[in-house]
């Protein structure tokens, strides 16, 4: 199956976002929209101390980041949340446990994450919804 470039685009893509010439039609836009939600589901906060080379990229008005960690041990904090069943994930490197600051900091953007996330949520169902009632 194809995947839908965006509700602005009007045709099918494949998956390295080459529109296939085809309309795009509610079904496949409505396989997109649910990806995209599914994409929704999970909020990741990860503090890392280490050697880390972050290489940003921008495609399509959409800012990615691929982390390349060197040689030497890299210690983190993660947070993961999945919004759909409620379960909240921490991980902590033992080396961090006791670093009050970091852990705090850690928290900080934790904190700052779900507090966004109701009302990006809400403009994205809101998008969709109005997509949607048009096709």
């Amino acid at each position: 199956m194809t995947d839908v470039a965006g509700p602005a685009s009007n045709a099918v893509s494949n998956e390295d976002g080459r529109s296939t010439g085809k309309p795009l039609n509610a079904g496949d836009f409505r396989i997109w929209l649910n990806k995209a939600f599914n994409g929704l589901a999970e909020v990741r906060v990860i503090t890392i101390l280490g050697d880390v080379t972050v290489q940003l990229t921008e495609k399509e008005n959409k800012l990615t980041s691929d982390l390349q960690f060197g040689d030497v041990r890299t210690d983190a904090i993660v947070t993961v949340f999945n919004l759909a069943d409620g379960d909240a994930i921490n991980i902590v490197s033992p080396a961090l446990k006791d670093d009050t600051t970091l852990r705090e900091f850690h928290a900080s953007q934790v904190e700052s994450s779900l507090k966004a996330l109701p009302a990006n949520i809400a403009a994205v169902v809101e998008l969709g919804k109005a997509i949607v009632d048009r096709l």
